[in-house]
């Protein structure tokens, strides 16, 4: 029975290695998606920030007064 034991040990292994692993590149790819959210984000805030610049000068003649 120890024998057997022995055998199914290193498929136990290979299987918990095989979890570990896919667990980390889910995190991984998890974290990856979030930083590319945060960039778009940030981007998006950026041209709204100027389409709104643009559209207070245009109505004060340029002078960026509301």
């Amino acid at each position: 029975m120890a024998a057997e034991d022995d055998e199914q040990e290193p498929n136990r292994t290979v299987l918990r290695t095989d979890w570990i692993t896919s667990a980390l590149l889910i995190k991984q790819t998890r974290n990856e998606l979030n930083r590319r959210k945060r960039d778009l984000h940030s981007i998006a805030s950026h041209i709204k920030a100027k389409k709104e610049k643009r559209r207070r000068e245009g109505r004060a003649g340029g002078w960026g007064l509301p």
